[in-house]
């Protein structure tokens, strides 16, 4: 099975979604579990941030094509700031539990474009 999870230590305790959001870190090449604004988050192999979750949404951060096709999926909104809705968080956008079958979809897109961030 994948690595042992750190951050998702009390696998007792985890909502569905949380438990999906674990799996998809673990079947990311290069991925690992991380902390960003005090939730759970993928990071990509340079320690950046490529998605984070939050109260049963995923805020993925992606290049313009892959902001562009998630704004297309029903109840997708930019991203904000997680404790400040009114500040945006540019190249981010949040996808919906109801959206949840796209995560690992746009995991993968976030991971891979975040990976390629230098600096």
């Amino acid at each position: 099975m994948g690595k042992k999870s750190t951050i998702f230590s009390n696998l007792g305790h985890m909502t569905q979604l949380e438990e999906q959001f674990h799996k998809i870190i673990t079947e990311i090449p290069g991925a690992r579990e991380g902390k960003a604004f005090g939730a759970n988050c993928i990071k990509a192999k340079n320690s950046k941030t490529a998605a984070i979750f939050w109260q049963d949404r995923v805020l993925f951060k992606l290049d313009r094509s892959g902001q562009k096709e998630a704004m297309q999926v029903e109840g997708a909104l930019p991203g904000t700031h997680l404790f400040s809705p009114d500040r945006e968080m540019k190249g981010w956008v949040w996808l919906p539990a109801e959206q949840a079958e796209l995560w690992p979809d746009f995991a993968k897109m976030a991971v891979d474009y975040v990976g390629s961030l230098k600096g």
